[in-house]
């Protein structure tokens, strides 16, 4: 009985063994897959994210001086109109 319950546990074994590489490993194997396609993406993300925050910087640093170009330009104006 022993002998058979060992046989038995034997038998199970290896049919759990073959499921799990059957069935269990490729899932596995695919998830790290798309793990490191997603953290792939992210860096993409972030450089993406990184490089707009630079340009709309840029831009307001833009924005705030037409105010003073547009000043410039009414001081230009007005001494030149001065000089004639």
């Amino acid at each position: 009985m022993n002998n058979s319950n060992n046989d038995m546990d034997l038998v199970m074994k290896d049919i759990l063994v073959g499921l799990k590489l059957k069935f269990v490993k490729p899932i596995l194997e695919d998830n790290n897959r798309t793990v490191s396609k997603l953290e792939d993406f992210k860096e993409r993300e972030d450089l993406h994210f990184q490089q707009v925050l630079n340009k709309i910087n840029e831009l307001e640093k833009k924005i705030d001086q037409c105010p003073v170009l547009i000043l410039e330009a009414i001081r230009n104006a007005i001494e030149q109109a001065g000089e004639n």
